[in-house]
């Protein structure tokens, strides 16, 4: 091996015996990942950090990642360690343990030095530029989200691994939620708690008020109004106030007005 590649020698036709348990392959322990489109996922880390941590393993690759490949079959008929990936929940009901290696070097990594965990891979919700202008909730919403991985591999095992319609897809992901409350209450934000640039609307006055009891829900500050932060039951939120004498706004949504011109 080099610093960039791994070439890997085969005792039999089918597995590939560690440093640890290469003079007694019975000794050890059968591990399995899997190869689709021509690749076979993630070997070379496998083999390292059973050479690096003198680990008793045999590697082999099964055929297909997927529910009706090898590698599903394996491990759900043999006592095996295996390859495997989060969230997801096409072995779930094994209910596999990761096994945990030193935290990730990034530094380590880029010489080929996969000893560490593999680095995370973020899960980011992505938006339009303009959302805090026109659905200041939306954003509030997908802020305060926080999934755990037991929460979605439930979701996921909810669903099960059969193939599904884009219909049931959503009407089991409902059902989810709805048997899962608890897990998302907490996300969705108050219908009065408005964010700068809004204020607190009635809209059986058709107005904007000071008090949230008298408000329905929230709404862009119009032309010539501003908005300013208050307290309503402890809660954060927020007014819409006229512009003073000798300053204007000439835009929906501002936190503050400006200078009237000379004139």
């Amino acid at each position: 091996a080099d610093s960039t590649s791994v070439r890997l020698r085969c005792m039999d036709s089918n597995w590939w015996f560690a440093p640890a348990c290469r003079s007694n392959p019975q000794e050890c322990i059968p591990t399995v990942t899997c190869s689709s489109w021509g690749y076979v996922w993630y070997v070379e880390e496998i083999v390292w950090k059973a050479t690096a941590w003198n680990m008793p393993l045999a590697v082999a690759a099964g055929a297909g990642c997927g529910t009706d490949g090898d590698l599903a079959e394996i491990a759900r008929r043999y006592n095996v360690l295996f390859y495997f990936w989060a969230p997801d929940a096409m072995l779930s009901e094994l209910e596999p343990v990761a096994l945990i290696f030193p935290k990730h070097e990034r530094r380590a990594w880029q010489a080929a030095d996969f000893s560490t965990t593999r680095d995370s891979t973020p899960l980011m919700a992505l938006m339009n530029q303009d959302v805090n202008l026109w659905a200041p909730q939306v954003r509030m919403f997908v802020n305060q989200m926080k999934w755990d991985m037991d929460d979605i591999n439930s979701l996921l095992a909810s669903l099960g691994t059969a193939a599904l319609s884009w219909n049931q897809t959503l009407a089991g992901a409902c059902q989810w939620l709805k048997d899962n409350r608890d897990v998302w209450q907490d996300w969705i934000p108050h219908a009065t708690t408005c964010l700068a640039g809004q204020g607190l609307y009635s809209a059986v006055e058709d107005r904007f008020v000071n008090h949230r009891a008298n408000a329905a829900t929230c709404r862009a500050c119009s032309p010539g109004w501003h908005s300013e932060s208050v307290m309503g039951d402890d809660i954060a939120t927020a007014i819409c106030v006229p512009c003073e004498a000798g300053r204007s706004q000439a835009s929906h949504g501002s936190v503050s007005c400006d200078p009237c011109l000379p004139g």
